[in-house]
């Protein structure tokens, strides 16, 4: 099982294709697979590296708080591990603000960002005013079961073949670890950083997210040069509810940067 130690985590990762290196990295309570539909495209003109966050998947975290800085480390100490200098890095929800964190901190490791449906800040807005009494009480008090099965039906409401995905995938992560997660997510703040990134941006929003709708202008704004794209009929998981439109996307923005 291809894994390897960053810090006190033991983060797994799966390589597949050849051509320029890209990083896929997924969405809060979701694991490598979410990136399938891309991987089956893109692996013949690209390396694609795909993994799972810490405390996610088959990935392991110690004991204690979820931040993305821990987790972006990881993404570069992935690199290191696979003695690749710079990548392409794409991530969805979670996954995009673990590669703009990446991006801020590593700029020289970024070959060009791609970020579905990302945050730059949830520490202030009505996130974490929802959120962080709601991971509290649904730890001590809701089974997992029917956190999984709500989580999954609205993830999937443009796409019910993704359904059972997800649903396997949130019953599958440990009440304390889906706390935690949600809990980190909460104290997003990465404003003042945006302007630090000098890579390539796509900024790619599903149109029916309400999730993040109100950060994109921010980031379009503060990302210099970046290329804004609207997906119609996607919701929060636009990979897979639109993976031809997303695939042909990143095919397209990857080919530009690279030549």
């Amino acid at each position: 099982m291809p894994v390897f130690r960053s810090g006190y985590a033991v983060i797994y990762y799966e390589t597949t294709g050849h051509g320029p290196p890209l990083v896929l990295t997924h969405g809060a309570t979701l694991d490598h697979h979410q990136w399938t539909p891309q991987v089956k495209a893109l692996a013949k003109d690209f390396l694609i590296i795909s993994w799972d966050v810490r405390g996610h998947g088959r990935s392991v975290t110690p004991p204690g708080t979820f931040q993305h800085h821990e987790a972006a480390a990881d993404l570069i100490r992935l690199l290191d591990h696979l003695h690749i200098e710079k990548a392409h890095m794409c991530g969805l929800s979670m996954g995009a603000a673990i590669s703009l964190e990446a991006a801020v901190t590593s700029p020289h490791r970024a070959a060009s960002l791609i970020l579905m449906n990302s945050y730059h800040s949830l520490s202030t807005s009505g996130f974490r005013k929802l959120f962080a009494p709601l991971t509290h009480w649904t730890r001590r008090f809701v089974p997992r079961l029917p956190v999984a099965k709500t989580q999954a039906k609205l993830l999937a409401r443009f796409n019910r073949n993704n359904q059972p995905y997800i649903e396997q995938t949130v019953r599958s992560m440990p009440k304390t670890t889906w706390s935690q997660t949600w809990h980190g997510l909460s104290e997003t703040e990465r404003t003042g950083k945006l302007e630090k990134v000098s890579c390539p941006v796509l900024l790619m929003h599903g149109k029916q997210d309400l999730v993040t709708k109100n950060q994109q202008n921010t980031l379009f704004t503060r990302l210099a040069g970046a290329t804004r794209l609207e997906l119609d009929d996607s919701h929060h998981l636009m990979n897979l509810d639109q993976p031809e439109q997303v695939n042909e996307a990143i095919h397209s923005f990857l080919k530009e940067v690279d030549n």
